[in-house]
């Protein structure tokens, strides 16, 4: 019998606009936590798809935390697959603390998203939206959920499910144990593999991530 493998990449955003234009956030009252991507952070995510399609040419489905930043980049992978629209997941969705520019529940995802040039697809995985303040290692737990949800929905198809930074952090830690990222770049990504429908995932490769071991 064939033995069949998946594959998920769980990628950071690109560069996002709040970052470079110090001035996005204040013009932007209620919606400052949700900045877009600026066009480097564009092009930053075309180039990540077009290095995924290289490795993992069967990529199925691109499914996005809500953030706009978020959604911005999945889209721009999905163009690269031929894909029109994504997926979303709350369980994928940036760490909603202070400590993360989120100072309140946030209402996501933006409801004017096709001002934006991103539409949704029934792809994504039905979570909740995290209680605002969240910690850490909830956060953690959600984020783990979330990978398993989306790999046993599209089993056995492969993945890109586009994060934050501390969901790149969680499953590098998923699939090397005792290593900790503590660096994660725009577009920075983890690829874990795993071999039957609810199996342990396991490290494949990462790009733009710097870890170390917390012993």
């Amino acid at each position: 019998m064939e033995t069949r493998v998946q594959t998920i990449y769980i990628v950071r955003h690109g560069e996002r606009l709040d970052c470079v234009d110090k001035t996005w956030a204040e013009r932007h009252g209620e919606r400052a936590f949700d900045s877009p991507l600026t066009d480097e952070g564009k092009r930053q995510a075309t180039a990540v798809g077009q290095a995924f399609k290289s490795k993992t040419p069967d990529i199925r489905h691109v499914i996005s935390s809500p953030f706009l930043r978020c959604l911005q980049t999945a889209m721009c992978i999905a163009g690269v697959f031929d894909f029109q629209s994504v997926g979303v997941s709350n369980g994928l969705c940036e760490l909603l603390n202070p400590s993360c520019d989120v100072t309140r529940d946030p209402i996501l995802p933006i409801p004017n998203l096709e001002s934006h040039n991103v539409a949704i697809n029934e792809s994504g995985i039905h979570m909740p939206l995290p209680e605002f303040p969240e910690e850490a290692f909830d956060a953690y737990r959600r984020y783990q959920a979330a990978f398993s949800l989306a790999g046993e929905k599209h089993w056995p198809n492969n993945l890109v499910l586009v994060s934050h930074g501390i969901g790149v952090q969680r499953a590098l830690s998923l699939g090397l144990h005792h290593m900790e990222a503590y660096n994660v770049s725009y577009c920075g990504y983890v690829a874990l593999q795993r071999d039957s429908k609810i199996g342990p995932w396991t490290y494949v490769a990462s790009e733009g991530v710097d870890y170390a071991s917390f012993y």
